[in-house]
This record gives structure tokens, C-alpha cells and sequence, in this order.
């Protein structure tokens, strides 16, 4: 008994100070343009099955802040989107996935081959209303773009009332009673 009580407050106090950690990957293929002072690019985010049925992914970069479009950094800022355009009743009202920007400054750097990678972190707000950051990395060849981006929630979770504490400890006892009994009962039989 005093077991179970043990390890039914251990169990309690772990899930109340555990912080809540969610994140995906998500990849994508499409095509960039690149302006005077920014990058932007628009994609097909894959399906889990590698289709294209995924939503449309967008961005515009914050202005180039030093260095060159191939070789710079830009500021934070611009946007970073979501839409979902391929379920019911999407076509004609598309919903927003991640709404959101760069929040840092964001990277572009060219290899030998001419192949650009641009990186940054990114933050925003889900459909769920819950803000979220996470990090981009796309690379760019030739007006061609791939790449992926991880988004990640992690919050706490919220401490119940002190009131509750007894409410718990009266259900836990009312279990207790019975199991007892019955447990009892058993090894003496």
C-alpha cells in the first residue's frame, strides 16, 4: 500500500514539473526568386508518403543586413507561412497552418557549385493559437528549392489549484479502500 502511494505521488509530481515538448519535421520542394535585398520562395510541402499533398509553404527573408543575396546575412523579419489549400472547403477559404517570420538573422551561404543554403530560426503562431519557433534550412540551385524545417513547442505545464490536492488525496483514498479489502480478503482465503 505504502508502495503504491509512493509511486502514485512520484507519477503525480514528474507529469506536474515535466515540460510539454512537441516537434516535426516537415520537407519541402518548390521554387525561389530572389529581389533586390531579399529571398522568397514558395513550396509543396511533402506528404508523410512523399506525394505532394502537403500545404503550400512561403516566405520572404528580412532585408539583407550585410554581405551579398549569395553570401550575407539577413535581418529578422519578413514572413514565414503555411496554408493549407487541399481539404474540404479549403479551396474557396484556405486555412493557416504557421503564421509567422524569421526571428533571428537568417543565413545564406554558396558553395563551390553554386548551391545556396539559406538557414534561420523562425517563430509563429499555429492554427491551435499556440506560439511556436523552430529553425529552416532550404538550399537553392538554379531557381529550384528543397528543403525542411523543424517547428517545436515546449511549454510547462500548468500547476493544479492547492484545492484540488485534497480532492485527489479523497479519490485515491476511496480507491484505496476497496483494493485493500479486496487484496486482503485474497491471502487470507
Amino acid at each position: 500500500m505504502k508502495t503504491m502511494m509512493l509511486v502514485l505521488s512520484l507519477a503525480l509530481v514528474l507529469s506536474a514539473s515535466t515540460p510539454l515538448l512537441w516537434g516535426d519535421t516537415i520537407y519541402d520542394v518548390g521554387g525561389y526568386s530572389v529581389g533586390s535585398n531579399t529571398i522568397s520562395g514558395i513550396a509543396q510541402v511533402l506528404g508523410k508518403n512523399g506525394g505532394n499533398s502537403g500545404p503550400i509553404l512561403t516566405f520572404t527573408t528580412g532585408a539583407l543586413q550585410s554581405g551579398t543575396i549569395m553570401n550575407g546575412t539577413f535581418a529578422a523579419g519578413g514572413s514565414f507561412d503555411l496554408t493549407q489549400y487541399g481539404c474540404g472547403g479549403c479551396r474557396r477559404n484556405p486555412r493557416d497552418l504557421f503564421v509567422g517570420s524569421f526571428i533571428g538573422p537568417t543565413s545564406i551561404s554558396t558553395n563551390p557549385q553554386g548551391v545556396e543554403t539559406l538557414a534561420g530560426a523562425i517563430g509563429g503562431t499555429v492554427i491551435t493559437g499556440r506560439y511556436v519557433t523552430g529553425n529552416t534550412t532550404q538550399t537553392l540551385s538554379g531557381g529550384a528549392m528543397t528543403g525542411s524545417t523543424y517547428l517545436a513547442y515546449k511549454g510547462s505545464l500548468t500547476a493544479p489549484e492547492p484545492s484540488t490536492l485534497p480532492l485527489l488525496v479523497t479519490g485515491l483514498v476511496a480507491i484505496a479502500g476497496p483494493l485493500r479489502r479486496r487484496f486482503s480478503r485474497r491471502n487470507w482465503s
